[in-house]
């Protein structure tokens, strides 16, 4: 097979760009949340009318968020922002996406108060694993400097 070495244009970059760093992850990110969805759909025991159905209405509702949340994680990519920054700039773009889907999105504006229980808690779950994923981070990168060759001068 032979390997044809002409130039990338700026239109095919960015076209394999959006490919493999947005509808990929999208991919990955909406078939397990549907997955998901459905296990627990089949393992409640609960009548159908309150079951989480998979309604299209609910599949497309899933498939807004998860596209939303890809683009949102190209803020990790990032070589200019801290890390607490990403985590911070995600937290706001994935909440605002929460809250237009589901929230406005959905319909479910119209039931009071406990929209903000709702979103305390997807906040709460969120922050829960942010802090996990830095945990891991700290130890991850600790050990690669424990390991590293280069020692601190001072």
């Amino acid at each position: 097979m032979a390997v044809d070495n002409k130039k990338v244009t700026g239109d095919e970059s960015l076209g394999r760009k959006f490919l493999y760093d947005i509808l990929y992850p999208f991919g990955l990110i909406s078939t397990a949340a549907v997955f998901f969805m459905a296990v627990l759909s089949e393992l409640t025991k609960i009548d159908a009318e309150y079951k989480p159905a998979l309604t299209l209405g609910n599949v497309v509702l899933i498939f807004i968020f998860c596209f939303f949340f890809a683009l949102a994680n190209r803020i990790f990519a990032s070589k200019t922002l801290t890390f607490g920054a990403k985590v911070f700039y995600h937290f706001l773009a994935v909440m605002a996406d929460f809250i237009f889907t589901f929230i406005f999105l959905n319909g479910f504006y119209r039931r009071g108060a406990r929209v903000f229980y709702i979103i305390a808690i997807f906040a709460a779950v969120y922050l829960i694993i942010a802090l996990i994923a830095a945990i891991i981070r700290y130890i991850v990168n600790r050990e690669k400097s424990r390991n590293s060759d280069y020692r601190r001068q001072f």
